[in-house]
């Protein structure tokens, strides 16, 4: 299949009109005044053609080994990967910060490592990924994960998986992050924590797409318009970044998981606010964050704002925050850096 490289495209001097792409437009600069972000632009491709070569080479030898851990419980592989770990492996009084991966992560492996690169940085303080099962080397999804999934939009069963993993590491307190399905992943893990003994100091969801149910064919077939629309998004963003790294490593392929049905499926659910509640229930220490973007289609800002206000209604004790981002969030987290700030706003 063939793959879009930015890279191929940087040499090639771009009219940016806002016109004609106002969301990308946007995103691509990162809010940057668009005759600063031209200027940028033009230094960058002239002066300085192989500077993002030369810093993900760099980062490339920073970034610690994939390793495929077991749960215990069922026996389930899930590939992860640990920044800032303490050499001795003790996290037990550390809060440790674990990351959900977003349904398109296939697509553009080298991109997303560099994201949780630049999360890592901004936290400094022990993190972690979990890979999705079925993507990558992680174990293919369970008979019960997958029936869970496409049945009711169910994301326990994958959540307690990954919490079995992140308890025989010790940990005891944790934050939970995640954009797109990486949303509803981390909100599962922060509705399930309790039964393995961990503390939810915050739960950060942004974007996700289980804000709202999908039942209608066409509602069903419109979400995956929209996923579809964030594709170009992201091509037009990666041919024109402000972070010269991105136009060496945005890449898009097209593997495709043996789990995209059912995670596709569970995404119409709308089972979201289900697992913020009995997080909020469970976890009466937690801050919950939840964050969106204004021009967003796969998680609409109107609803976001709804799910806010009824939980800030029927938990008025607890500490609910609200974030509503310019542009398009999906492309705000592809940026990397800005969506590591927001981490780092957020969890501290």
């Amino acid at each position: 299949m063939e793959q879009f490289n930015a890279s191929n495209e940087w040499g090639t001097k771009k009219q940016i009109s806002a016109l004609e792409n106002p969301i990308s437009e946007f995103n691509a600069r990162g809010g940057m005044d668009l005759d600063k972000y031209r200027a940028l632009e033009e230094h960058l491709a002239t002066e300085h053609p192989d500077l993002g070569k030369e810093q993900w080479a760099k980062i490339q030898k920073l970034l610690p080994k994939f390793e495929l851990m077991e749960d215990s419980e069922t026996g389930q592989k899930i590939r992860i990967q640990r920044f800032n770990w303490p050499e001795n492996g003790d996290v037990s009084e550390q809060i440790v910060t674990f990351s959900n991966m977003p349904f398109s992560v296939s697509l553009d492996p080298k991109h997303i490592q560099y994201q949780h690169y630049l999360v890592a940085k901004e936290l400094n303080t022990p993190f972690l990924v979990f890979e999705n099962p079925a993507y990558g080397d992680s174990d293919k999804l369970t008979k019960e994960q997958k029936e869970a999934l496409k049945s009711s939009g169910d994301f326990s069963p994958v959540a307690n998986t990954m919490l079995g993993i992140a308890s025989a590491l010790g940990t005891h307190k944790a934050n939970f992050i995640g954009y797109s399905m990486g949303a509803e992943t981390s909100a599962a893990m922060a509705a399930n924590a309790s039964s393995h003994n961990i503390e939810v100091e915050n739960l950060f969801v942004m974007e996700g797409p289980g804000v709202q149910p999908r039942e209608s064919r066409k509602e069903k077939k419109d979400l995956g318009k929209n996923f579809i629309g964030d594709t170009n998004n992201l091509r037009f963003t990666w041919a024109n970044p402000v972070d010269p790294v991105m136009r060496e490593i945005a890449k898009l392929g097209m593997p495709i998981p043996h789990g995209l049905l059912s995670y596709g499926m569970a995404m119409t659910k709308g089972t979201q606010e289900n697992s913020l509640r009995k997080a909020l229930e469970t976890q009466p220490g937690m801050h919950l964050t939840v964050a969106s973007a204004r021009a967003s289609k796969i998680s609409p800002a109107n609803t976001n704002n709804d799910l806010f206000n009824r939980l800030r209604s029927d938990y008025p004790e607890r500490s609910i925050r609200r974030i509503i981002i310019p542009g398009e969030s999906h492309a705000y987290g592809d940026s990397g850096e800005r969506y590591a700030n927001l981490s780092r706003l957020v969890l501290q």
